[in-house]
Formats: C-alpha cells, structure tokens, sequence
C-alpha cells in the first residue's frame, strides 16, 4: 500500500483511502506485516474491521454479513494474493542464494519487482470487493470518519 499524508480526521473515506492512510501511519505497516507473517493475519480483512469500526452505522445482523465478506476475502487471498506472495518471495530467495546462476540477479530481482506490483494490485481489488460487498448493507457512501476512533483503533496495533 501507499503512504500518503495522514487525512483530516473528519474527512469522509472509501475503503481503499482509509486503509491505505492506517496503513502508513508509524508502526501500522510493521504490526500488521508481523501479523501477517506470524499469524497468517489477512491484513485487508483487518482494515475492512478497523473501516467497519469507524463508521458511524453498521447493520444489525453484522455477523453475517462479516462470516460472507471473510469467505470472499479468504477465497481471494487463497487463489490470488497467496501465490502471487510465495512467488515473490521465492524469487529474492533464489536471487539471494544465486540458485538462478544461469540468471542475471538484476534480471531476478526485476521480475520479483513486477511480481511484487502484481500482489499489490490484487490486494487493491481484493479491499475495492470488500468495499463493494458492504454496499450490500446499504451503509453510507461515503463514510464519515470519527475524529477519536481511528487513531485509538490504530493504537491497538501499534502499542
């Protein structure tokens, strides 16, 4: 995800918008990449929640809605993000270790770069689906931000 300039608190946000100014706040990226890493934590299911949390309204039957939004986000993280992931990773291993010798590791990396692109964009349309699937709760578009809620809940992360 980006990081642009923290938005003024009242400033309505989409999905994408919120998650990518949580993200960049200080120590947001690292606490939700060790979740990721050690957990196996969806990190644009986390900023769905955190986005949820800061909207002033909600559906009443919530949990279902959510139980249908995280199988969708799984799927997508399963069949798309995932391997993209694995790809990436796999390819500075191989660049790091010269298991490509026959490879030129700039060549490596470059790719690893694209790759790198690709798993980006499909986390972008994976949060733009989630943002899509809570349109089906008629919530408001777009949301307003509270001023308080979401730095406390970034702190959660952070703390």
């Amino acid at each position: 995800m980006q990081s642009p300039a923290a938005p003024a608190t009242t400033t309505s946000l989409s999905l994408w918008d919120f998650a990518v100014a949580v993200y960049g706040r200080p120590g947001v990226q690292d606490a939700c990449l060790a979740l990721q890493n050690r957990l196996g934590a969806d990190v644009n299911m986390m900023m769905f929640c955190l986005w949820l949390a800061a909207c002033d309204e909600a559906p009443s039957d919530l949990a279902r809605y959510l139980g249908a939004a995280l199988k969708i986000s799984r799927d997508w993280q399963v069949t798309v993000v995932e391997p993209l992931r694995s790809c990436r990773q796999r390819l500075k291993q191989v660049a790091t270790e010269g298991m490509g010798a026959a490879i030129e590791i700039p060549a490596l990396l470059a790719l690893r770069d694209q790759v790198k692109k690709c798993e980006l964009e499909a986390e972008r349309l994976q949060v733009l689906a989630l943002a899509g699937w809570s349109s089906v709760w008629k919530m408001p578009r777009p949301i307003r931000i509270r001023a308080a809620r979401p730095q406390t809940i970034i702190s959660t992360f952070t703390s």
